[in-house]
This record gives structure tokens, sequence and C-alpha cells, in this order.
């Protein structure tokens, strides 16, 4: 094989090399955000497991167990518990969805980048390699929770939008997504929606076809199955008003605030990663020179419908930093517009529009190289021994084993969130109200829901130190307190024979037993 030696193939060679460095480190870490996220989840993921372990008991999401996220993800946690009693297939499919994630850019890189000159397919394929890894890196953070999985649907129907795939494939893919979306994270709908907008052509048969119809479809297959698996009314009559609720300012506010989340979520990343979406946003909606001005008025009201659409989902009821990550669709579907015309810039000569693409190719290295010094502490964590995790399993095989010694199916968690031991125990707690915080009872239906489960319950673990709740709260904590002195007892009953010893908790057994613990 013959290489060249000279200058421009030197140069060839460092800059191939120079861009292998650059996947390496987003690579690197790539993998470390995944690690901490396998190894060190949120609590809520042990919450979702809690409903799966309901689940696999015969309880029903929403009417038995009250958690606000939809049922895909207690689901998929169930079937981890069920085939291998921990959450090992949710620890696979964060590292494959990852993978897809990545390949998804990889394809889309090398799709824009095809049959042009050396320099202008790196250029290309740089640029969207490198936007794809650090997108990759921000989802990766999310790992574990529905958003998660549901992101990486939106981005496959994305993809299907972008290279040349026949409707007989697309359409239902597109459904199927949508399905997989509305079943694991429902907010991230309008995202999905914004996605397939925004690489839609200009004309009603295509709306008709990559938006609607998939919509629609999918829709109408999340209800039947929702109804199959008896989700449906739950669903409906418990869980939507419980999110619904919890909206705490008016959609001025909310729109602000999203939009002030959305930019500081890349500010996060790095402060390079700002200007680089917000030039590739800016170049995207730059008419082009043969673009008449219906094709670029028509484009922009495209743009601000999915981006009020993304608006909608990143600050969808409350002010949550974990809302912000349901943007990555919409920044994945702008830089494949940014691709599809820095690829029409290279060819057509394009000076001002190859100048603004090298720019934002420039800042996406510098988001690379600067992401492992911004963030050293945080990737430093997929080291750290998780210390918590012996007590709460120790917490919940007492739990467990007391339970089993009197027959009793459930038992009432009153305690903070950090304490996750309800997601270990085979016996379900009663929800909702299986942990307290600001808030979570702060609105009728978890305070009644608390309040009812009190007086059902034959056995609650009750915090010591003291619970945090707001004013609302109060009159549902009250009510709960007073059953709890009227009707409870330290002293375990005769059936016990294993001890509870805890420094955080104490165990309380009601005087006189209910008959039915279900």
């Amino acid at each position: 094989m013959h290489v060249d030696w000279s200058g421009g193939g030197i140069l060839r060679i460092l800059t191939i090399m120079f861009l292998i460095l650059l996947c390496l480190i987003s690579l690197l870490c790539l993998y470390l955000e995944l690690r901490i996220s396998i190894l060190h989840p949120s609590n809520d993921v042990y919450i979702f497991q809690t409903v799966a372990r309901g689940i696999l008991n015969g309880l029903i999401p929403y009417q038995d167990l009250l958690e606000t996220k939809p049922p895909g993800i207690f689901l998929l946690n169930a079937m981890s518990l069920f085939l291998f009693e921990d959450r090992t297939l949710l620890s696979v499919l964060n590292i494959i969805f990852s993978i897809v994630f990545v390949m998804i850019s990889l394809i889309t890189s090398l799709y824009y980048s095809r049959e042009l000159p050396f320099w202008q397919s790196m250029n290309v394929l740089s640029g969207g390699l490198l936007v794809g890894m650090i997108t990759a890196i921000w989802h990766a953070t999310r790992g574990g929770m529905p958003d998660f999985y549901a992101t990486v649907l939106c981005s496959l129907y994305a993809l299907s939008l972008t290279v040349p795939v026949s409707w007989k494939v697309r359409f239902p893919l597109g459904s199927i997504c949508m399905f997989g979306v509305v079943f694991l994270r429902e907010p991230l709908v309008p995202v999905f929606l914004a996605t397939a907008l925004l690489l839609t052509p200009l004309n009603w048969k295509a709306l008709i076809r990559n938006v609607a119809l998939p919509g629609v479809v999918g829709s109408t297959i999340w209800a039947a199955v929702m109804w199959f698996l008896g989700y449906l009314g739950p669903y409906i009559y418990i869980y939507l008003p419980t999110v619904l609720i919890r909206s705490d300012s008016d959609p001025l506010t909310r729109w602000g605030s999203a939009f002030v989340g959305m930019v500081a979520s890349l500010w996060h990343i790095s402060p390079f990663f700002v200007p680089a979406i917000g030039g590739m946003i800016a170049f995207v909606l730059l008419p082009q020179t043969k673009q008449n001005w219906k094709q670029s008025v028509g484009f922009l009201l495209y743009f601000i419908v999915a981006l009020f659409f993304t608006m909608m989902a990143v600050h969808p009821l409350d002010d949550s930093g974990g809302y912000h990550a349901f943007a990555i669709p919409f920044y994945s579907a702008i830089s494949i517009l940014w691709l599809r015309k820095f690829r029409i810039a290279l060819i057509q000569s394009q000076l001002w529009g190859s100048a603004i693409s090298y720019g934002i190719t420039v800042l996406l290295m510098l988001t690379v190289l600067t992401y492992p010094l911004l963030h050293y502490t945080e990737l430093a964590e997929s080291g750290r021994i998780n210390k918590d995790i012996s007590t709460q399993w120790r917490i919940a095989q007492q739990i467990d084993a007391i339970l089993d010694d009197c027959g009793q199916d459930r038992y009432l968690h009153l305690g903070p969130i950090d304490q996750f031991f309800t997601g270990l125990t085979r016996h379900s707690p009663y929800g909702p109200g299986f942990f307290l915080g600001e808030n979570l009872t702060r609105k009728d239906i978890i305070g009644r829901g608390l309040v009812e489960n009190i007086y059902r319950t034959n056995i609650a673990l009750v915090w010591k130190t003291g619970i945090v709740i707001e004013n609302g709260a109060a009159p549902y904590i009250l009510d709960s307190t007073t059953e709890l002195q009227r009707n409870f007892q330290i002293e375990p009953w005769s059936c016990v024979r294993h001890d509870f010893t805890n420094d955080l908790y104490v165990l309380l057994f009601r005087k006189t037993p209910l008959l039915r613990t279900q």
C-alpha cells in the first residue's frame, strides 16, 4: 500500500488522528456517565422498581401504587426483576440504547459526508460526530430514567426521515416509536412531533404522512395496550389529575423558564456549546440563495411550532432540571438540518455558509475538550462505592422477614425520598405516600391517599427525625399522626420472630390488626 508522506498526506493523517482523539475523549466521558447512571442510579429509579415489584405482586399502577410516570418504565423494571431479581436488564438496555444513539449520529454524519472531497468530507463528518457524541454524553446522564429510552426512539424516527427509507418502512417505524414515547414518557410526545416536523418537507402530504399518521396510529396502539393491561382507567382518573395539579406557575412564566432552562442546560455542558447550537439554529433559519420567501416563511413557522412543542416538554409542570434533557431530540434535529445545509454550502461553494459551519465545528471541538475539565468532579463519581446500598438492603431484609413472620403482604413507609429500600423489599408498600417530601404531599390526591393508607396498613415504618412538608400537607400529616398515636404501638406482635434494628426508623404495629391488608 502506498502512503503519501508529503505535506498534504501528513496533514490528512494528523486530521484523522485528531478526530479519533476527540471521539475517544467523548467515548470515555460517555462511558463514565453511563457507569454512574448504572452504579449510582437516582432515587427515582428505585421508585420505579417499587412499582415494578408491585406489578409482580399483582398490584395495578396508579390504583394501588401511585407514581407520576407512565407505565412503560415500570414494566421494564418488572421484567428485569422477574428475569434477574435486580436491575440487570435495565443496565444492559442502558448500554444498548447508548450505542444505538451513537450509531444514529454516526450514520447521519456518514450520510451527509458521502462523496465529498476529503477536506469537505472531514469537516462534515467531524461536525456530525462531535455534536452527536456531545448529546450522547448528555443523554447518558439520564440513564435509567424513562426519557432516556424515549429519546432514542425520537432520534431513531428522525434518522428514518433523514436517510432514504421507503414510507412502508418509515410509517410503521414512526408509529412504533410514537407508541414507545407515549408509553415511556408522554411529555416527550410534543418533542417527537417537533423533531418530525423539522425534518418534514413543506407540504401537506408530507406533514400528514410523517407527522400526523404516525402520531395517531402510535397513540391508538398505546390506548389499546393500556386497555388490555387494565391501566387505562387508573391512568385517566388517577394519574392524569395527580400530574396536572402539580402545575405551580402561569403559562408565561413557564415558557420563560423553559427557554432559560434550555440555554442553561447547554451552558452546563460547556460554555462553547451555547454558541455552537445557536450558530446551528441561525444558519438553519437563514434562507438559501435560491430559496423563495414562501419556503423561508414556511420553515420559520415549522421552527417556531417545533420550539414551542419542545418548550412544553422542557418545563411541563414544574421547574425541574431533569426536564431540560427532553430537548435532546430537538437539538439532534437541528444538527441534522445544519449538516444538510453545511453539505449544500460546500457543494455550491458558499463561502459565508462554509465559514459559519467551520466555526461551529471548532466550537464543538472546544466543547468536547472542555467537558472532562468542567465535569471532572462529576465523572470521578464513577469510581465511588455506594455505601448506602448495604444499609438500605438491611432495612429491606428486616422488613421482609417481619412481614413474612406475621403473614402480612404490605407495609406503609413514612420517610424521605433518599431512603430507597422500598425498591428492594419483596413486599410492596402502600401508595401514594411511600415516601414524604416537600413536593409530594401538597395536593389533595396525594394527601388523601396518605390518610387512606394509614387506615389500611397494619405495619408502618416511620422516620424518627421528622419530615419536611409544605403547609398544604399539614391536615393530612395531622390526621395520619393522630391515627398512628391512637391505634399503633411500638411493641411487636407475638408472631414476630425477627428484630428490627435501625437508628433512623421506628417500626409500628397496629394494636388490633386488620383482617385484610390489601
